[in-house]
This record gives C-alpha cells, sequence and structure tokens, in this order.
C-alpha cells in the first residue's frame, strides 16, 4: 500500500509540473505576440511615413522643376519684347505689362484669364491663386514681375498640382534691359541727314584705319551721301541705292575711279538702329549753378534762356549741363575740361553750340571730386541729342569720345580729331563737313556711350542673380 501511495504522489508531482511548463510556453507564447505585432505596427508606421517622406520630397522636386520651367518661359516671352528707347524707367513696368498683355492673354496658356497690374507689380495670371498649367501631370505656376530702374525682378512659384501649399517651390532671377545690336557705331560719321561734303581738295575724311573714316546716311533719295574733290578714307553707305551718292571728284577707299568706288566701296544696307539720348542721367552731377563772367566753374548747370557765352581764357571742369532753350557761344580759347550736355528737349532751332576759336573739350581733371562725371563721361564728348553744333573758324582739336547732336557743321579751317568716336546726327538736316578734315583714330564701336544711351531693347536675364527664395 505504501508503494501505491508512493507512486500516486509522484505521478501527481509530475502532472504539476507539467502544468507549471505549460504555463511558460503561454507566457512565452504572449509576449512573442506582443513583440510581433509590435514589430508589425512599426514596420506598418515605418512604411508609411517612408512613403509620405518619399512623396513629399517628389512634390517638391515636381514644384521645383515647374519653377524653373516657369522661369524658363517668362525668359522666352521677356526675349519677345521691343521696349523703345524713349521708354523711361519710370515708365518700364507699364510698357512690359502692355506688351506681356498682348502676348499671352487669349492664349492657352492663360485661357479665358489675364495679367494683372495694379502700378507696381505684374501678376501673371491676375487672380493670387490662379496657375498655369505646365503638363497634363498636373505640374503648374504663377509669377510676378517687379521693376528698378531699368531692371525686372521675376519671381516664379511652382507647384506640383492645381493648387498652391507648403510643397511650392519659388525661384527669382533679375533681368536686365539690353540693346539690340546696331551697326551705327560702326562708322566714324553716320547721319539721318544727307551728308554734303565740300569739293575743296582740302576737306577730306579720314581713318586709322581707313575704316574708320567711313560714311553713313540713312536719307532715303538722291544725293544721300555728296564727296567732294578731297579724300575720304573709309567705304559709303546708304539704305536706298548706290546711285544716291554723288560723287565730286575725290577719292574714296583709296581709288578716284568712279566705277570702282560704286563696285567696291559704297554698300547699301537695311537701316541701323540709331540712339536715344537721356540726359536725366547726366543732370544730377552739375551741381554748381553758371556764373556770368566767372573765370573758372566746375560742374555747372545753365538755366534755361541763360544764353552764355564763354570767352578766351574762361575754364569749366567737370559736366557743362544747359538747360533747353540755349544759345550757347565759345570764342577764343575757352577750355572745357570735360563733357557737354544739352538737355534733350525742346528743338534744335532753339538749341545751338557755336564754338569757334580753339575751343576744344578736354579729358577731365583727376580729382576725387570728378570721379561720379568721369564714370558717366566714357564714350562721350558731346550728348547733344536735340541741339545743332557749329564747330567754324580756327576751331582744330582732339576729342575724345562720340558726339551726337541733332545736326552737324564743320566749316572753317578747322581741322577736328576724333579718338574712339564718332560724329552721328539724328536729325533731318544735312551734316556738312566744309573745314580742312576730319580725322577718326577709331571710332563709337571701340568706345560706347556707357551712359543715357539708349537703343530699341529687349531683356535678358543676369544669370548671377538667380535665387531660390521663399514661395
Amino acid at each position: 500500500m505504501k508503494s501505491l501511495e508512493a507512486g500516486t504522489g509522484g505521478t501527481r508531482r509530475v502532472r504539476r509540473d507539467r502544468l507549471v511548463r505549460r504555463g511558460v510556453v503561454c507566457i512565452l507564447a504572449m509576449l512573442f505576440l506582443v513583440f510581433f505585432s509590435v514589430l508589425a505596427v512599426g514596420f506598418f508606421f515605418s512604411t508609411t511615413m517612408s512613403a509620405q517622406i518619399s512623396a513629399n520630397e517628389r512634390s517638391c522636386h515636381e514644384s521645383q522643376l515647374a519653377a524653373e520651367s516657369g522661369m524658363r518661359f517668362l525668359r522666352y516671352q521677356l526675349s519677345r519684347l521691343s521696349i523703345k528707347p524713349q521708354v523711361s524707367p519710370d515708365k518700364l513696368l507699364e510698357e512690359v505689362n502692355t506688351q506681356l498683355g498682348v502676348l499671352l492673354e487669349g492664349t492657352d496658356n492663360l485661357g479665358t484669364r489675364s495679367i494683372g497690374y495694379d502700378g507696381k507689380k505684374i501678376s501673371i495670371p491676375a487672380g493670387p491663386n490662379d496657375l498655369i498649367t505646365l503638363s497634363p501631370l498636373g505640374q503648374t505656376f504663377r509669377a510676378t514681375i517687379t521693376s528698378s530702374g531699368d531692371r525686372l525682378t521675376v519671381k516664379v512659384v511652382g507647384s506640383s498640382n492645381a493648387s498652391l501649399s507648403k510643397m511650392c517651390r519659388a525661384v527669382e532671377t533679375e533681368f536686365k534691359r539690353t540693346n539690340l545690336p546696331s551697326s551705327v557705331f560702326d562708322f566714324g560719321l553716320a547721319s539721318r541727314g544727307k551728308v554734303q561734303v565740300k569739293s575743296g581738295t582740302a576737306t577730306s575724311v579720314t581713318g586709322t584705319p581707313d575704316a574708320d573714316g567711313s560714311i553713313l546716311s540713312t536719307y532715303a533719295g538722291s544725293g544721300a551721301i555728296s564727296t567732294g574733290s578731297g579724300a575720304i578714307e573709309g567705304d559709303l553707305t546708304v539704305i536706298g541705292s548706290k546711285n544716291d551718292v554723288a560723287l565730286g571728284g575725290g577719292t574714296v577707299g583709296g581709288t578716284a575711279d568712279a566705277a570702282a568706288i560704286k563696285a567696291r566701296h559704297t554698300h547699301v544696307i537695311d537701316e541701323p538702329l540709331f540712339p536715344y539720348v537721356d540726359t536725366t542721367v547726366f543732370r544730377p552731377l552739375a551741381t554748381n549753378l553758371y556764373v556770368p563772367g566767372a573765370v573758372t566753374q566746375k560742374n555747372i548747370r545753365v538755366p534755361a534762356n541763360a544764353n552764355p557765352r564763354f570767352n578766351d581764357g574762361d575754364v569749366i571742369n567737370g559736366i557743362l549741363y544747359i538747360e533747353s532753350p540755349n544759345n550757347v557761344t565759345f570764342r577764343g580759347n575757352a577750355v572745357i575740361n570735360g563733357l557737354i550736355v544739352f538737355e534733350n528737349k525742346g528743338s534744335a532751332a532753339a538749341n545751338t553750340l557755336d564754338f569757334r576759336g580753339n575751343v576744344s573739350p578736354s579729358s577731365i581733371p583727376a580729382a576725387a571730386e570728378f570721379d561720379a562725371v568721369r564714370a558717366v563721361a566714357k564714350g562721350w564728348a558731346i550728348a547733344a541729342p536735340l541741339a545743332s553744333v557749329t564747330m567754324s573758324g580756327s576751331v582744330d582739336g582732339t576729342l575724345e569720345g562720340s558726339v551726337i547732336a541733332s545736326s552737324i557743321d564743320l566749316n572753317g579751317s578747322a581741322d577736328l580729331h576724333f579718338k574712339s568716336g564718332s560724329i552721328i546726327t539724328l536729325g533731318s538736316s544735312p551734316t556738312m563737313i566744309e573745314g580742312k578734315a576730319v580725322e577718326f583714330a577709331g571710332t563709337a564701336a571701340d568706345n560706347p556711350p556707357v551712359s543715357g544711351v539708349r537703343f530699341l531693347a529687349t531683356f535678358l536675364p543676369d544669370l548671377s542673380t538667380y535665387r531660390e527664395v521663399a514661395p
């Protein structure tokens, strides 16, 4: 009986041990179940987060591409503009708005929408939430344009879809007003009117090299250029027909043979662009008022109707700025150490510059007080777009830079030497060369005026200004 009881007790202990082990297994199974559940949830959230990050990165990348594509679109549209030289910087944005409206409104890009303009900013499209669609995939953009002087600042906001959001990206670039190319500075003398060279053998137009002594007239008709019996070392160029040139028996391009002159040294071209001269950029530099009778003056402004006379011994340093109307005369040995500017206002009938004696514009003094004048004077000798200029008597001098005037008459015994500059006349009156000689050593193409000169222009990007900005 004892052995049976012992056996029975052992069996019970074995059963209890098995039950304990089964409980541990359940606990371990539960722990593993919880562990794998946590891992599964973690993997789920990780995958979801990765997908969201990937979607955001893709959205940002598409928005960036949309912004850059929009900038290329605006770059193309701005390059199509033709800004007349008479458009001043304060009217520039208004003109850009007008021309972009013609180019874009009613096209597939804008559809029925329009361009917005509030006087300070151009919005493309007008609505603050309107967007231009780039592709069927949904990328869109909008742009704004502001101006400062002769520069435009273009900001483009790109989106990966049809709405603006925090995923949008924006880029910004400045565009500068850029003159279209013109060949007018390639000539020693370029005139919108006729060019008449006196028949005397002493009257000549020479160049160093010879081609710098070339002549252009855009007068459309007979007698556009009339040569004399002296030498013209450059070629003759007109816009109508070679028969518009009247030869006076002298040499052109080194030959006196009329047939050779017409065949090899007379050219017909399309009319080149002539410059517009904005004299307002020079006015702030004329800080002192003209004092009649003063011997030495600097950076002076001559009021309208003052009709000043500068005599032997008078010296003007820096800039001589003349308001319109005025009749200005120079006599004797008056010295102009600087730049002469005649306000672009009025007409050549009321605005005159009459040089006689030995007057010769010379170099600007090296003193620091003339630094600002020196900076804008590069390429200039006389800027008088609505004034008639006469150089007569014994004027015999050298000018560095160009003379641009409404009309020019060189007569008497004058010899005139140009260094890196041209004579350009903007009016319809004939340009008269009746003195002894006009010599060109370089033309305005070698030394173009840097300030105040505008041609027909378009806009080109200043790539150094490209930047990513906040939308």
